[in-house]
Formats: C-alpha cells, structure tokens, sequence
C-alpha cells in the first residue's frame, strides 16, 4: 500500500510534465512562432506579425517619416527587405502596417474572421525566457468586446504587441497594454494615420584648419540647429579662427615696397558663423553611417596685423565673406568634414579648403 502511495505522485508529476511540454509545443505557438518578424530601422527595432506574403504588423515603432524600414524574418534568418510602413491608430494606440517589397522566410498567420463573445477561449504567445522554447501560450478568456478592441481575464500590462489568437489558431489581433487591438480595426485604411516628422535638436563641435593661398589658420566651430525627417538638416555655425605666418598680400593693407618673405608676416584672428542645408544619405542598415552633403554661406570679422621682422607696422579690420560647399562623414557621433569657399564666390577671401573633426548629436 505504502509503495502505490509513493508510486502515485511519481505518476501525477509525469503527467504535468508531459502536459507541459505538449503545451509549450502546442501548434498555435508553433505557427505564432513561425510568423515573427522583426522591423528594423537606425537605431531602432521592434518585434512584429507577418498576416500575409508580403504584409506584416508591428507596434510602438512610429518612425520619422525620413526613416527606411527593412524587415526579416525573427526566427528563420534570411536577408532583410525593404518596407513601407503606414501608421494606424486604434483604441488610442498607434500600430504600424508594414507592405514588404519581397517576401520573407516567415509563415503568414490566418485572420480570424468569427466574431468574437465574452468567454471565448483565446491564447497569448507570451516571451518566457525561462522555458525551453523560449515562451509560453497563455490561455485566457475574452471578457470585454467592442468594435475596435478585446479584453483579457488575464490581468496587468501585456507586453505590447503580443498576439492573440482564437482557438483555431487564426490572429484576432495585437495587445496594446492592458486591451487588445482586434485584426479588423488594424487593417481598416480609415485609421490611417502620418507617419510623424520629427524636429530632433542637432549640436556639434568641431575643431580642424583652413588653407588658402599660402595662409594657414586654426579653427574652433559649434553647430547647432534642427534635423527633419531624419534626412535635412538646418545649421547654424558660430566659431573662432586665426592665420599666422602668412606670405600673401591681404585687402586692407598698403604694402608698398614691402617684399612679402619670411620677415613679412599677415597675422589674422576673429569670429566667424554661417548657416548651412544639410541633406544626409544613409550609408548602411546596419548602423547610423552617413554622408552629409552641405551647402551654405560662411563669413567672419577679421583683425589683421601686418608685422615686418616682428614689428606690427599696420592693422585693419575687416568683414569677409562666402558661399561654401562640402560634406561631412559621420558614423555614430563622430564626424570629418570638408568644406570649400571659393574667392569667386565671396569677399575678402581666397581659395580656401577647411578640413574639421569633432562629433555631433542627431
């Protein structure tokens, strides 16, 4: 009697063990597995659902309107493709449908078409690191129906975007923090919405020189201003420079006789700003790498001394100024540059080709 007793529980645990696992391998999560796909842009990413060969839905990933997108598969590999994304609003959460250029190696979900009633049978695909498969099929219960959303028996936030199928395993939508957005309102145009423009702060620093006609100088530049759309960027430009050593005759001073030479020298130093039209080129999915090509206009107020065997013999100051064109490398934060500012093209100025490095936020 003692050993059945003891045999009993054995038999009790094997049979949750064995319930455990035909669950976590029930085919509802194999199939919710099957159709993970991850959205992706720079710096930013978010999980999503495949609901048909070339169409997918994810959430909480309204990007800048500037922004490429490009999805592959979660689970099964596979290179990533290009995708158009279309905001749509639902129960006052923001979803993104995403029509993909080429097909993905992920298996569409089924869309639930049954109406749904209160004590209906549902399940969640939940992420559980702790299991072996990696998450857990939750069954709940439908208490709340409404034309755009469901709610659960289970209670607290659910993750968002987690999906909800029906007992046959067909989608019947995406969570958005305690309710559930349903299939229908997701893929209905008039919920429409733009994708957002975002009018991020843009600052820089910069230190590099300058070169032109024999005069080199020393430059020291902050940058600020507004990026739009994640691709045009609006600069200003303020900052210190000097010139010394120079051997090139300089507007303002009357040389005279005077033979430019290494006992003549044109020492210059003032401020400088401008404002510049950025338009950055993407240069990898991977990580933010860009190509900023610029155009703008440069001027400054110059004092000069002109100082022959050390002795300042003249000075002046003067206004200069110029249309400048260039272009910027950044990866991450960091940034070279180049600009140049023709003497066709500006006043008080010579050929001249600026080279910087320093780093810049957004």
């Amino acid at each position: 009697m003692k050993r059945r007793l003891f045999v009993l529980p054995l038999a009790v645990a094997a049979l949750a063990t064995l319930v455990a696992a035909q669950a976590i391998a029930h085919p509802h999560a194999e199939a919710l597995e099957a159709s993970q796909v991850e959205a992706t842009s720079v710096m930013v990413s978010s999980s999503g659902v495949l609901i048909g060969e070339r169409t997918a839905i994810t959430t909480g990933f309204d990007l800048d309107a500037g922004r490429s997108i490009h999805v592959r598969a979660k689970n099964g590999g596979g290179v990533k493709v290009k995708a158009h994304g279309t905001v749509r609003e639902v129960a006052g959460s923001k979803f993104m449908v995403l029509d993909l250029a080429h097909r993905v190696n992920a298996r569409p979900m089924p869309l639930s078409e049954a109406e749904p009633l209160v004590g209906d049978v549902v399940f969640l695909l939940l992420r559980d690191r702790g299991s072996p498969e990696g998450y857990e099929l939750a069954e709940v219960k439908v208490t709340m129906v409404s034309r755009s959303r469901l709610e659960l028996s289970r209670s607290g936030y659910l993750p968002w975007g987690t999906p909800v199928v029906d007992a046959d395993g067909a989608l019947m939508g995406l969570s958005a923090g305690s309710s559930v957005a349903r299939i229908g309102a997701l893929l209905d145009v008039r919920r429409d919405r733009p994708r957002s423009v975002d009018a991020l702060p843009h600052m820089g620093l910069r230190i590099g020189g300058a070169w032109g006609s024999n005069l080199s100088s020393f430059l020291f530049q902050y940058d600020f201003g507004v990026v739009l759309w994640d691709r045009l960027a609006l600069v200003g430009r303020v900052g210190l420079g000097g010139v010394g050593n120079g051997t090139r005759r300089v507007a303002g001073f009357d040389y005279g006789t005077l033979e430019l030479g290494k006992a003549t020298e044109t020492e210059i130093f003032g401020g400088h700003g401008g404002f510049e039209a950025r338009y950055r080129v993407l240069l990898t999915e991977d990580f933010p790498a860009y190509l900023e090509l610029a155009a703008g206009f440069h001027m400054g107020m110059l004092s000069k001394k002109l100082k022959v065997e050390g002795e300042t013999v003249a000075s002046a100051d003067d206004l200069t100024y110029a249309l400048s064109v260039g272009a910027d490398i950044k990866v991450w934060g960091a940034m070279i540059g180049y600009r140049f500012m023709p003497e066709l093209l500006g006043h008080n100025i010579s050929n001249t080709h600026q080279f910087t490095v320093g780093f810049t936020l957004f």
